[in-house]
């Protein structure tokens, strides 16, 4: 009988960031309403409190892995990410993990 181990995430690997991005954040964001705010809304609202939290975990480790790239590599990973032209990375994410955290304070665990 063969065993299995489960699987670990690697560090650079983050499912639940790239799920916001992915699904939520995504350059048609609008039909969440019309603005960013309101994808990461949708996010919190159909995903819940221990994926919000989680979210939050992969903007940190994002953030600390590619600091000296953040910006190419978040353009990289996510293309379609709805943000601001001039807005750089750093302050996209931060402005991400802030609307995430509000979230996480009104939703139940």
């Amino acid at each position: 009988m063969q065993t299995t181990t489960p699987s670990i995430p690697i560090l650079h690997e983050y499912p639940y960031l790239s799920q916001l991005c992915d699904a939520y954040l995504f350059s048609d964001y609008t039909i969440y309403g019309p603005e960013p705010a309101d994808a990461v809304t949708a996010y919190a609202r159909d995903e819940g409190w221990l994926d919000i939290v989680a979210a939050r975990a992969d903007i940190r480790r994002f953030m600390a892995f590619y600091r000296d790239s953040l910006d190419q590599e978040l353009a990289r990973r996510y293309p379609d990410l709805a943000r601001l032209p001039d807005q750089s990375a750093a302050d996209f994410l931060t402005w991400l993990d802030a609307q995430l955290l509000h979230h996480q304070a009104s939703v139940k665990p």
